[in-house]
């Protein structure tokens, strides 16, 4: 199932970050066992996602879809990588159009929240990024392009997420008891 590739790309459009490169971000990242389950979408009744912790990474069950997650003190942010290949995990694939994506979330008890930054801020959130960011402009909705995730970019996460007024509850994931 595509259901949280398929979100984060709708998602893509309205406050994540498209990032070409994780670099040695990706290498540092953790395995947040707390996304371990299934999620059935609070906003979207329905839709499903399962997450499968391995050795390396969280596998999203029935795709190919593999996530680490980038830890900004008490923030998280999940280094998403669609269309995965292997050999070229972190990076985006040009052959397979693969698609990696930094997206701002939290688990609190049994609920998956993900945040879209507020598009009010959008100029500010690009500018706190420095040089390697850019806009992706759809309409009236703003995303943020990164070549590198360098130490830079980081610095300006950091500084972004401890402010709560740039986030707003993008959807609610609820976990299924097993």
């Amino acid at each position: 199932m595509r259901v949280l590739c398929i979100l984060i790309l709708s998602f893509s459009l309205s406050g994540c970050f498209i990032i070409k490169d994780f670099g040695a971000y990706w290498d540092s990242g953790t395995i947040d066992g707390n996304l371990s389950g299934k999620w059935v979408s609070e906003n979207d009744k329905g839709k499903v996602i399962n997450f499968i912790p391995t050795d390396t990474h969280i596998a999203q069950k029935g795709t190919d879809n593999i996530m680490k997650t980038l830890e900004l003190g008490e923030h998280k942010f999940m280094m998403l990588v669609s269309n995965n290949s292997k050999g070229n995990i972190g990076q985006r694939n040009q052959k397979k159009k693969s698609v990696n994506m930094l997206v701002n979330y939290e688990v609190k008890g049994d609920k998956f929240i993900i945040y879209s930054f507020n598009q009010k801020l959008y100029k500010k959130v690009q500018s706190q990024l420095g040089e390697e960011s850019s806009e992706i402009k759809k309409g009236k909705i703003s995303a943020v392009s990164v070549n590198n995730l360098t130490k830079e970019v980081v610095d300006g996460l950091s500084d972004i997420v401890k402010d709560r007024k740039y986030w707003i509850e993008f959807t609610v994931f609820k976990k299924v008891k097993s």
